[in-house]
């Protein structure tokens, strides 16, 4: 765990560096070096195919329903270039299922779901001056994975009586991230507004298959790691307002 809370620092001081502002070098031309040519935020829908691993058959060796393995997921990012280097980085959800289960004591809902944050580093092999871009990219993150059980319904002498209605728990691991991004920009002549669309496909690799269950900061044993290894593919949708376009006059991407 000291491991992770060490890369997540990692990560969080990375993501504020490319959140900072270009500061001014000595003369102006160096100063205007440390812009980005582009940037824009972005919200990307997808769908990923993540491995659970053990998980499904411990659940349903207990009698509980498995959880499917490909998930609609939701993010945030933002994207900068500099020229042909790209940087971006972006915040995820995806939730697998919320099962119905029949117990003796009535019926109890099961839900799972992960949350990641990657910071990505790429290089565009297309011209910079075109309004299409293609990079892959290789980023370094940290995945969340949750588990919650909790009594569906219930009559009241068992709420009454229940202690802990609600199981909560969750793991967290580091992550890689491979893949291949491209977008598209249709900016007005001045480039200070714009959209982009763009589509990410890559892989997800888990870099710690021991991992445990925690909850309220209590390991959980039984119950088997999760590996969040597995394919995704977003679609990017973006755009700025203010938009740092530093290339030569006559010159537009």
């Amino acid at each position: 765990m000291k491991a992770l809370l060490h890369m997540l620092t990692a990560v969080v001081l990375l993501v504020s560096f490319t959140n900072a502002p270009a500061h001014s070098m000595d003369n102006d031309s160096s100063g205007m070096m440390m812009k980005p040519t582009h940037e824009f935020g972005y919200i990307s829908p997808g769908m990923s195919w993540i491995n659970s691993g053990n998980l499904n058959g411990y659940l349903m060796s207990l009698g509980y329903s498995r959880f499917q393995e490909q998930a609609w997921t939701l993010s945030l990012g933002k994207y900068r270039d500099w020229n042909r280097l790209v940087m971006e980085h972006h915040i995820l959800a995806r939730i697998l299922g919320d099962n119905l289960n029949s117990t003796l004591n009535g019926t109890l809902r099961s839900s799972l779901g992960y949350g990641e944050i990657i910071f990505n580093g790429g290089f565009n092999v297309l011209p910079p001056e075109m309004s299409l871009d293609l990079y892959p990219y290789l980023g370094i993150g940290a995945g969340l994975a949750w588990m919650n059980f909790r009594n569906n319904t219930k009559t009241l002498p068992q709420l009454l009586l229940s202690t802990e209605p609600n199981s909560f728990l969750m793991q967290a691991t580091p992550l890689i991230d491979l893949g291949i991004g491209s977008n598209y920009l249709l900016c007005n002549p001045d480039g200070t507004k714009g959209l982009a669309i763009g589509l990410r496909i890559g892989y997800l690799v888990d870099l710690n298959a021991g991992k445990r269950w925690y909850s309220d900061m209590i390991a959980v044993s039984g119950l088997p790691s999760i590996m969040q290894n597995g394919a995704y593919i977003r679609l990017t949708l973006g755009g700025w307002g203010k938009h740092h376009h530093m290339m030569m006059e006559g010159q537009g991407k």
